[in-house]
């Protein structure tokens, strides 16, 4: 099924990183459904809710004009963003599963490309792993 829900976040830049910060609630209702309908505890992302627009891992370094160009216009703005409610899951091949969920913004697409970067076609929010192990969810009756 393809239906879109509207969400938002702010954001942020750190250093060479563009993120959109969301709520944590966001993440952990989403988080305790995954958890028992897998039977265990997953975990949280490392660096809380948020949608990665720019990674130094990932698409080298952001030149100084273009962090101080979104600072300026973009600091703590709102951006909207429909997401896809239809988990997904991935990261098998290196040994953990990831949960998490598409989204779109054309706010996100105007961004990523200002930022030289294709990210917007795979723009999502992590919503837990199994990177550092999880423990079993026991279901009390």
């Amino acid at each position: 099924m393809n239906r879109w829900l509207k969400s938002q976040g702010t954001l942020e830049v750190k250093s060479d990183v563009v993120r959109i910060s969301v709520s944590m609630d966001f993440i952990l209702f989403y988080k305790s459904l995954i958890d028992k309908e897998f039977r265990m505890f997953t975990n949280t992302p490392a660096h809380g809710a948020h949608i990665s627009l720019f990674l130094p891992k990932i698409h080298g370094n952001l030149s100084e004009e273009k962090a101080k160009f979104i600072r300026q216009f973009y600091k703590n703005r709102i951006i909207n963003f429909e997401y896809d409610p239809d988990i997904r899951i991935g990261g098998r091949t290196k040994n953990f599963m990831n949960f998490y969920m598409m989204v779109r913004s054309l706010e996100i697409d105007n961004i990523c490309n200002y930022l030289g970067n294709d990210q917007a076609k795979n723009a999502h929010l992590t919503l837990s792993n199994t990177k550092c192990g999880v423990r079993p969810y026991i279901f009390y009756k």
